[in-house]
């Protein structure tokens, strides 16, 4: 038998740039996005619940939406 190591991919969620910081443990709440850019990115609730703890492992791209600056950024779920 062979053993194998299963790592669960990060996944990539807005995140208001005013919250972000790279390592931080934060809760996952839901944000009112209006733009259809940053829209697609908002995981659906099988994939990633509202109150759920995810680390933030790093940004990808910030992008600014109506007033709002957000950071797409990598995260792992903890719970």
């Amino acid at each position: 038998m062979v053993p194998i190591v299963v790592e669960e991919l990060p996944i990539v969620i807005p995140i208001p740039a005013k919250l972000f910081i790279e390592g931080v443990v934060t809760t996952y709440t839901k944000s009112l996005i209006t733009c259809n850019d940053i829209r697609k990115y908002l995981p659906n609730d099988n994939m990633l619940k509202e109150g759920t703890k995810v680390r933030i492992v790093r940004g990808i791209q910030r992008i600014k939406c109506d007033n709002e600056n957000y950071v797409l950024a990598e995260v792992i779920p903890l719970d």
